[in-house]
């Protein structure tokens, strides 16, 4: 396990792959589960602080999606138009996954 996430942070995974599967895959299920962690806490009366602390957690994991992603794309050896809009979608997505 251990080796597919380095592989993954060096950028040696194909770009289809570290993209679709770990940043908006995986990303998107963290980013979900602790938006939904942070709304539980708060439904229940929990710390504000707790809720606000789920809500920041998944950050680390987008922008290391977000640096793998781009790594991935510098090793891409098709169409170049597929590396940017790699990296322009992953960065917004890792935006957008951060705010809601």
């Amino acid at each position: 396990m251990m080796s597919r996430a380095a592989q993954w942070l060096r950028g040696e995974l194909p770009l289809s792959r570290a993209f679709w599967l770990h940043a908006i895959g995986y990303g998107s299920l963290i980013n979900a589960t602790t938006t939904a962690l942070s709304f539980a806490v708060l439904a229940t009366g929990g710390p504000g602080w707790l809720a606000f602390a789920a809500f920041l957690a998944p950050i680390p994991y987008n922008l290391t999606a977000v640096l793998a992603v781009w790594r991935s794309a510098e090793r891409y050896r098709g169409d170049a138009g597929w590396a940017t809009a790699a990296r322009v979608a992953v960065v917004a997505w890792a935006l957008l996954a951060s705010l809601l």
